[in-house]
């Protein structure tokens, strides 16, 4: 079964007998012939409850296993496009889901800041792959402040570990317009932070898969297009001299 369906199969024994040996007599005097034990595979009637009873828990841990294993899905990763997005603008949140399964699966993703949903997306799985989906949270209402960013994923059908469909990732800032270190106030810093990247381009910018530009920073990248341009400088600079109450 392994060899040929890279499947693990399992024999029980599940009753025997030693005592249960039969002789009848030789063909000489003093000689008999070992018929054998007879309660191997085959018990008496009054042991055939007891039997079931000692095998079932067994048996029921098998198949739960074996279901649980064939049938499982998990959130594996969340990564983001900034560690810091200033208020009001979004930002882009990564999650990768793992499909355990020989075959292909679908299943709603969700992603939470703290308890709030931000959105739900049905996703498509390979078999026996990951599979990465994107995520734009828009930060307007959001409060200034810490979040940290979880993705589930819903179960399949017969699925019984639920455990890893959930994933929580790190923590993103949420800050005013402009305070790029997120130090609670938009100084000579975070202008020069912003000049520094100025003209820079982000990842896939040019054709997927191109590296960012050197001195990339995606924090500066206030609007997220993937680059940092006059129009992120511009926000910054309207919002120099703001503070945190």
């Amino acid at each position: 079964m392994y060899g040929n369906r890279s499947t693990i199969a399992l024999t029980c024994e599940i009753y025997g007998n030693d005592s249960a040996w039969q002789y009848e007599p030789g063909p000489e005097p003093g000689t008999w012939w070992e018929k054998g034990v007879f309660q191997v595979f085959n018990p008496t009637p009054d042991q055939i409850e007891v039997v079931i009873e000692r095998w079932l828990p067994v048996f029921s841990y098998i198949t739960e296993r074996g279901i649980r294993d064939a049938y499982n899905i998990a959130a594996t990763n969340i990564t983001f496009s900034k560690s810091i997005v200033c208020q009001n603008y979004t930002m882009k949140v990564y999650v990768t889901v793992s499909n355990q399964c020989e075959f292909p699966e679908t299943t709603d993703i969700t992603i939470y800041a703290n308890a709030t949903a931000l959105g739900t997306q049905t996703v498509n799985l390979t078999e026996m792959q990951p599979t990465r989906t994107t995520f734009v949270w828009n930060t307007a209402g959001f409060a200034r402040g810490n979040y940290t960013i979880s993705a589930v994923a819903s179960g399949i059908q017969a699925e019984t570990n639920l455990a890893d469909n959930r994933f929580d990732g790190g923590i993103l800032i949420v800050t005013r317009i402009g305070d790029i270190n997120a130090d609670g106030k938009v100084d000579v810093k975070d202008v020069y932070k912003v000049a520094k990247a100025f003209g820079t381009r982000g990842p896939d910018y040019d054709e997927p898969g191109s590296p960012p530009s050197p001195g990339w920073n995606s924090t500066c990248d206030l609007n997220d297009d993937n680059k940092v341009d006059v129009k992120d400088y511009y926000a910054t600079c309207k919002h120099y001299g703001e503070t945190d109450p």
